[in-house]
């Protein structure tokens, strides 16, 4: 790791740190957050908002124009540290119905990818965690390079299987448990992982190391599942800080709202101004003082 990148990793955790109340707070379970009391005038400016100023602040919070300074501040240094640098994209044409099977929105995370990493240099792909193998099959379409696919479920490895023999693409699975069962990677293989959930994109970059791949590229999601408790940092930088994060913080990402729609936050906030309601209303009728979950109300 190059000493830009301990520097950046040592200043996030110590941010990290220094922040936790504002994100490990729980909004729903206690109507006053602990760190109201460390930033009052944060929780003034907070308290006070109008829909549109939570818009523009989520878009925009370095530009609103009633914004505390050191908030601000907070933010920018924020950005500072989690900033990556872009990459080089080449274009990739597509075949006739090669997106076919895919929704509109995975098409468009597996076409970024794919031009991102592409051409890449192993002798074959290796989709971890892979589900219908998507990825897979079109990195092996724009780099004409085998495919193995890694997935549990055995019935998502069969459609795999059978969406490859349509394309015409050398796909073979292997129906594994990646938590539990040695992976052998084959020799000068690339790794690419989609949406390889919490623990599995950890194990994943585990298996990287230990086999010392040349080519790996992972795009995690939902870093709390198969998460018992916390989850400990992985890089020495991190260890040597002491940076853990229980369940809950790890579900924050999910919960971010930068790729959807206006409509989608619109009815998202409109649900847990519902479920808040709710809340209140069986804290008041039923003397109990704690919040309880229940599940969603559908939105139709």
């Amino acid at each position: 790791m190059s000493n830009e990148k301990k520097e950046q990793l040592l200043q996030l955790s110590i941010l990290l740190k220094e922040t936790q109340l504002l994100w490990n707070s729980n909004p729903f379970a206690q109507h006053r957050q602990d760190w109201e009391q460390v930033w009052p005038q944060w929780s003034m400016f907070f308290r006070s908002w109008s829909e549109a100023e939570l818009e523009c602040f989520e878009q925009n919070p370095e530009q609103h124009p009633s914004a505390p300074r050191d908030l601000i501040d907070c933010a920018k240094q924020l950005q500072q540290h989690v900033g990556l640098r872009g990459f080089d994209r080449v274009k990739l044409q597509e075949r006739h119905a090669q997106n076919w099977y895919t929704k509109k929105r995975k098409w468009s995370q597996i076409k970024q990818l794919s031009e991102t990493l592409s051409p890449l240099k192993g002798k074959g792909i290796v989709d971890w965690c892979g589900g219908k193998g998507h990825l897979g099959r079109n990195l092996a379409i724009w780099n004409d390079l085998p495919v193995l696919l890694v997935e549990h479920q055995p019935l998502l490895c069969e459609q795999a299987q059978d969406l490859a023999e349509e394309h015409k693409v050398d796909l073979k699975s292997a129906v594994l448990d990646v938590l539990h069962s040695d992976v052998n990677i084959p020799e000068q293989w690339s790794l690419v992982a989609l949406h390889a959930c919490g623990k599995l994109s950890e194990q994943a970059m585990r298996v990287a190391i230990k086999q010392q791949l040349k080519e790996v590229a992972i795009s995690p999601c939902c870093y709390h599942a198969h998460i018992s408790d916390r989850r400990a940092a992985l890089s020495q930088v991190g260890i040597e800080q002491n940076v853990t994060l229980d369940r809950r913080a790890l579900m924050l990402p999910s919960f971010a709202e930068q790729y959807a729609s206006r409509a989608g936050r619109q009815r998202r906030r409109r649900e847990m101004a519902y479920r808040q309601g709710l809340d209140l209303l069986l804290r008041e009728y039923s003397g109990h003082g704690k919040y309880r979950s229940f599940r969603s109300v559908p939105t139709a």
